[in-house]
């Protein structure tokens, strides 16, 4: 009875793990697809520069 109950503890380790890794593939992926892209557009500077949002104070 021991057997089965190390197997299973095994069993629900391995699934355990399983899920921790897919998850940190998954999460690195899309954070490395992130990096490697350029910097978004200032989309701040290309709505005031249409003129349809006043330029507010602050940074520049």
């Amino acid at each position: 009875m021991t057997w089965l109950r190390v197997l299973t503890a095994l069993g629900i380790l391995a699934v355990a793990a399983s899920a921790l890794i897919v998850f940190a593939l998954c999460t690195a992926t899309s954070r490395g697809e992130r990096a490697a892209e350029e910097a978004p557009p200032d989309l701040r500077a290309d709505a005031e520069g249409s003129g349809l949002f006043q330029r507010m104070g602050g940074d520049s």
